[in-house]
C-alpha cells in the first residue's frame, strides 16, 4: 500500500511540473511569435457567372400536351378498339358499296376472338389512331407520333383482307 501512495505522489508531481514548464512556454511562444500564412493557402472567392450557361433545371425534351389526341380522350373511357394495338386485329371482312350510298365499314377481331364493326374516323390504338379509309380490300389507320424533338408525324397501318384458299 505504501507503494502505490509513493507511485501516486511521484506522477501527481511529474504531471505538475510538466504542466507547468511547457504549459508556461507554449504560451510564451505564441504571443511573441506571429506566424504568417502563405496567400496560396487561402482560396480564391468562387463567383458564377450563368449568363451563357443553359438552364439545368429545363428539360431537353419538351414535351408538347396541348392540342395532343391523348390529352383529349383521356377525359373519355377507352373502349376495347383503344385499348389495343392496331397491329394486334385481324380483318374478317368489308362491306363495300360501289355507287358510294352507304358508308363503307370493316369487321375486325380482337385478339380475345371479340368482333367489332369499324367506320370511317373509329378510333383504334392507345395512341389516339384513327380509321382513314375503308376499299375493297385493307383498311388504313392513321397514328399520330412525336419524335425526340416534339415534332408530329404521322404512321399508317393497313390492315389487308386475306382471301380465302379457294377463290
Amino acid at each position: 500500500m505504501r507503494r502505490h501512495l509513493v507511485f501516486l505522489i511521484v506522477t501527481i508531481t511529474t504531471l505538475f511540473i510538466a504542466f507547468f514548464t511547457f504549459g508556461q512556454a507554449s504560451l510564451k511562444d505564441n504571443s511573441t511569435q506571429k506566424k504568417e500564412v502563405p496567400e496560396w493557402i487561402y482560396p480564391a472567392p468562387f463567383k458564377y457567372d450563368a449568363k451563357n450557361l443553359p438552364d439545368p433545371f429545363v428539360p431537353f425534351v419538351k414535351i408538347k400536351k396541348e392540342g395532343s389526341i391523348t390529352k383529349k380522350r383521356q377525359v373519355k373511357s377507352l373502349g376495347p378498339l383503344q385499348k389495343i394495338d392496331p397491329t394486334q386485329l385481324k380483318l374478317i371482312g368489308i362491306t363495300y358499296s360501289k355507287n358510294r350510298k352507304i358508308q363503307p365499314m370493316a369487321l375486325v377481331e380482337l385478339p380475345d376472338k371479340k368482333a367489332y364493326v369499324l367506320e370511317i374516323g373509329t378510333y383504334v390504338g392507345q395512341n389516339g389512331g384513327y380509321v382513314k379509309n375503308i376499299s375493297k380490300d385493307k383498311v388504313t389507320i392513321v397514328e399520330p407520333t412525336f419524335n425526340i424533338f416534339g415534332e408530329k408525324s404521322y404512321k399508317e397501318i393497313i390492315l389487308k383482307l386475306h382471301k380465302k384458299e379457294g377463290e
